[in-house]
């Protein structure tokens, strides 16, 4: 993304903390009158500099005829020490919620809004394409009618349409559904896989 003052300043502000070499990891300093963890002050100073640079780019593709989307999507948590964590993190209810991960999708023409979404990252080519108004093939149609019934699956647990949570895939292997979405995983990662499966006719 292209810097912007608001951006530049926010980096200005966090690296110059750190410049000074005095404080460890898990040492806290003053912020609005809250004691954080340096970690936490940098880590919430990138977020603030990147929300800024993503609505500079939003706002400048509003203006272009183009239809375009923007997917902003992270994978992974910040590295920070546990303590940082916390403060971060503060409403953990389940393993699940510590795997959160914030995204959007943005197009400057008409589609369907969705808010706090529950979906896995898996989901997510169904999601674009179907927003993006593709032919969805029948890979991606399979992912829509496993996202009815499941909307999350991850290595970290499962949870169903009803809100049920599972520990993991094993505890629901009996579903055809999950049955047919491993055994094409599967096959993509490791075997042969009949093309037709992302093929749109």
């Amino acid at each position: 993304m292209s810097g912007g003052s608001a951006g530049s300043n926010q980096y200005s502000d966090f690296l110059s903390t750190v410049g000074e070499g005095k404080r460890g990891k898990d040492d806290t300093i003053e912020e609005n009158g809250n004691d954080l963890y340096v970690d936490t002050q940098i880590y919430l100073s990138l977020i603030k500099a990147s929300d800024d640079e993503v609505r500079q780019l939003v706002e400048t593709y509003k203006r272009i005829n183009e239809p375009t989307m923007i997917i902003f999507f992270g994978d992974h948590q910040p590295g920070l020490p546990g303590t940082a964590i916390e403060e971060v993190y503060t409403d953990l209810n389940s393993q699940l919620d510590l795997y959160k991960s914030k995204f959007f999708i943005w197009t400057n023409y008409d589609t369907e809004e969705w808010h706090d979404a529950g979906i896995s990252a898996n989901y997510l080519p169904w999601l674009i394409l179907e927003r993006g108004n593709f032919t969805l093939p029948p890979y991606v149609q399979m992912l829509k009618e496993l996202h009815e019934k499941y909307p999350i699956i991850t290595s970290q647990g499962v949870m169903d349409s009803e809100c049920n949570i599972y520990t993991g895939v094993a505890e629901v292997m009996d579903e055809p559904l999950i049955q047919k979405y491993q055994y094409v995983q599967y096959a993509n990662l490791f075997d042969e896989i009949d093309p037709a499966w992302f093929e749109v006719k």
